[in-house]
């Protein structure tokens, strides 16, 4: 009974889950376009806005299969943050940190790129295996960090691309 009970308590404290990205293929009848969206869930946690630990997700959204593509890389935080934009840190495996400008968009959790920056950023994520990224939240102004792997999130763009998303890679 005890090397059960052992063997359940081992188990349940064992990660179950592996970080790993996922696509999502949206065929809208209204307007038949198709888009892709590439997901990958952080590797870590942070408090949400009401104290529980929650995953962030890297999002990858190429929209217009079939006609010219329009990429938009977001990043969604499980905290609230401020109504005004702000700037992301952002830090490729151990390489510098470096700012890029972050869009606050839909109810304050997600931060969308200047479509400018998301090309630089796609090739970063392409050349490198982790990135982190860290911004503040709100009210608090308290400085929040997630990590993601990007060895599964490169895979599905691979996929996306032969699916139709114009990357440029």
């Amino acid at each position: 009974m005890k090397r059960l009970l052992l063997s359940l308590l081992v188990a349940l404290a064992l990660p179950t889950a592996v970080n790993s990205a996922s696509s999502f293929l949206n065929n809208d009848p209204m307007t038949d376009r198709s888009s892709l969206i590439i997901s990958e869930d952080s590797r870590d946690e942070v408090l949400n806005s009401i104290g529980v630990r929650e995953k962030g997700k890297l999002l990858i959204n190429c929209y217009d299969l079939k006609g010219k593509n329009l990429i938009i890389v977001a990043f969604q935080a499980p905290t609230f943050n401020s109504k005004d934009n702000q700037d992301l840190l952002v830090r490729f495996d151990k390489n510098k940190p470096y700012t890029i400008p972050g869009l606050v968009i839909s109810a304050k959790k997600s931060f969308f790129l200047n479509t400018n920056e998301n090309d630089e950023f796609i090739n970063n994520m392409l050349n490198h295996s982790q990135v982190l990224i860290q911004w503040k939240d709100w009210p608090n102004k308290i400085r929040r960090v997630l990590s993601f792997d990007l060895p599964d999130l490169k895979e599905e763009m691979k996929k996306g691309k032969e699916k139709g998303c114009n990357f440029n890679f």
